[in-house]
């Protein structure tokens, strides 16, 4: 192969891989951390099916009450760009690479559980909600909607209804 295909060739593979680093790991604030573990992955043990994993959530959430409310409001306002489920699909499809995503709409709905569990302590953010109940997102909207409801229902029948 002459050297010319070969530079195009690795060039190629190069901003593939930048690409799935890009969409796997965006450059943000660094998360919270409970226990050794990030506190938006046991924030997802409200959606998990292991009974286990979900008293943990549950166990943790109550325990840092008010604290957890910024990890929750961004889990709310989550959503995957176009075309990044396609990439990780095709990432975890390659054999050798173990990548774990978990979807926006799975990390709405984990929140949203969360916001319900904590119920009236997490009334501070009611304004943040009631704000992502005018995103474009069905799952953003979606989960805002129902922990308004578990958190404050007279704010969220007066809100929703307009």
């Amino acid at each position: 192969m002459p050297k010319r295909y070969r530079i195009v060739l690795v060039t190629a593979v190069a901003i593939i891989l930048g690409g799935i680093v890009w969409f796997t790991f965006p450059i943000s604030e660094p998360e919270p951390v409970y226990d050794g573990e990030p506190l938006d992955i046991l924030i997802l043990g409200f959606r998990s099916p292991e009974p286990d994993r979900r008293a943990r959530a549950i166990e943790i959430t109550g325990k840092l009450g008010t604290n957890a409310l910024p990890t929750l409001l961004r889990m709310l306002r989550a959503y995957d760009p176009p075309g990044k489920r396609e990439v990780m699909e095709f990432a975890r499809e390659q054999s050798g690479y173990r990548i774990k995503f978990v979807n926006s709409s799975i990390r709405n709905c984990a929140a949203a559980n969360a916001c319900e569990d904590l119920g009236e302590i997490a009334k501070p953010a009611v304004p943040a909600l009631i704000e992502l109940l005018k995103s474009e997102r069905f799952y953003v909207r979606e989960a805002a909607t129902s922990a308004l409801k578990q958190i404050d229902p007279e704010v969220a029948s007066r809100v929703i209804r307009d």
